[in-house]
């Protein structure tokens, strides 16, 4: 019942909206079907967002792949959109590397909303494992497109034509990112030398990803000239430095009160998280770090009723930001390569000791978490403000109650620190995370302006 209730009021937009449609021109020469203003069609592009975000929690996206998969069909979305109003042409793009796209007819007539729609699809379709999930919700905007709006059937098949047009344009891009060629590389062998990783209990899973850090970014930030290195010499002497920035997560551990316990467990976004009854092993399937604050903009956006291309615009910063974080990050993981608390931890401090949160597989500095959260919490800071109080409900559905804050920064603090209270990180971690993320940040604010 909810769901039909829902489209009442879009429907109701639709009947007074459609007698108010017109045809005029951009500065290309297109022909261009104006919707009216007085109907908001975010839904679309958060309706997308959404889909492929239950699409990839099913499968359990690791937060890497979940960035590179809400990246593209949202700058497929964006670009389409920036065509039709000519704010800029596909050789003026702000993107790495992102040849000349395909332009517009001068002699058609298209609807970019509708093309923008076939784009995300397009672009979607590909980088998903189940495209069903893809191909029912276009099936689903396609019919409002022809059947409420009443888009003429020639601007509807030029809008598709040019949606996937400029889809393919993407993926073509998408596959000289260097992701191909990362999974052609030989198994990661992890070093046996003091101070550095090592597979971590309970799982003992190979390493994650370790030559995601050599991806192509989106921005064009460099992710040389946004290291973090790690500068404390590695000891096992009791008394070191290194030895107190591990005791210190050890002694956190024993000390942990049940809302740092909480906030540990709210920003887990453990995709993939194997667990055990006796000997049975079952995976617990939730959203990512990438995910999380993929919901978080999308809920920013709702509660200030952005229209579509403002919304369009917010995801592609937001999930460009995040991606480029995570290439940066990871760079630097497999640079470093550092050693994770709980092997320094079982080997010299204590053989019984486990992290709150199971530990991820991949080295430990810096912080992902914290370099995603900074990242994104820089771009949407930029659109709107600093102090904008939002409430979390991203983790509802998966029976956490939602949170309130009153920044975007004071969410990507609590995120950061949640992961030394979870016992998996050290606090140079985090703050080189933190460093990282806010340069990534204000470079794709800087990079749009």
């Amino acid at each position: 019942m909810k769901k039909s209730l829902r489209w009442i009021p879009i429907l109701l937009l639709v009947v007074s909206s459609c007698q108010n449609k017109h045809t005029a021109s951009n500065l290309s020469g297109s022909k261009v079907t104006k919707i009216s203003d007085s109907l908001n069609l975010s839904f679309l592009i958060h309706e997308w967002n959404s889909s492929i975000t239950t699409i990839m929690v099913g499968d359990g996206f690791s937060p890497l792949l979940a960035s590179r998969t809400y990246a593209y069909p949202n700058i497929a979305a964006f670009e389409v959109l920036e065509i039709g109003k000519k704010k800029s042409s596909s050789n003026e793009t702000h993107f790495n590397a992102l040849e000349a796209l395909p332009q517009p007819d001068s002699s058609k007539t298209y609807c970019y909303e509708l093309a923008a729609v076939q784009a995300f699809a397009t672009v979607s379709k590909k980088l998903v494992y189940r495209e069903q999930g893809c191909d029912e919700l276009l099936i689903k905007h396609l019919s409002f497109f022809k059947d409420s709006l009443h888009i003429d059937e020639e601007v509807a098949k030029n809008s598709i034509e040019y949606g996937i047009a400029v889809g393919s344009g993407i993926l073509k891009w998408a596959k000289e990112d260097n992701y191909a060629q990362t999974k052609a590389k030989p198994k990661y062998l992890f070093s046996t030398a003091p101070g550095k990783w090592a597979p971590t209990p309970s799982e003992f899973r190979s390493a994650l990803e370790p030559f995601w850090g050599t991806l192509r970014t989106f921005s064009g930030i460099n992710p040389l000239e946004n290291s973090v290195p790690f500068e404390i010499p590695f000891s096992e002497k009791k008394g070191s430095k290194f030895y107190h920035l591990v005791d210190n997560v050890y002694q956190k551990s024993k000390t942990i009160i049940d809302e740092e316990k909480s906030i540990a467990l709210y920003w887990d976004d453990n995709p993939d998280q194997m667990t055990f009854k006796g000997h049975i092993p079952t995976t617990r399937r939730r959203i990512s770090p990438t995910a999380h604050w993929i919901g978080i903009t999308g809920e920013s956006c709702k509660e200030a009723k952005l229209k579509l291309d403002e919304t369009v615009c917010c995801y592609m910063l937001a999930s460009i930001s995040i991606a480029d974080a995570l290439i940066c990050c990871w760079h630097q993981k497999y640079e470093t390569n550092l050693i994770r608390p709980v092997t320094y931890i079982t080997k010299n401090i204590d053989q019984d000791w486990m992290p709150f949160i199971v530990t991820p597989p991949f080295p430990e500095h810096t912080s992902g978490h914290a370099s995603v959260s900074f990242s994104c919490a820089t771009v949407l800071t930029s659109i709107f403000g600093e102090n904008h109080h939002f409430t979390d409900k991203s983790l509802v559905e998966y029976g956490l109650n939602e949170r309130s804050f009153n920044s975007f920064y004071e969410a990507a603090e609590q995120a950061a620190i949640s992961r030394f209270y979870a016992g998996i990180h050290y606090t140079t971690g985090l703050e080189g995370g933190k460093q990282q993320g806010k340069k990534t940040g204000t470079f794709v604010v800087n990079s749009f302006k």
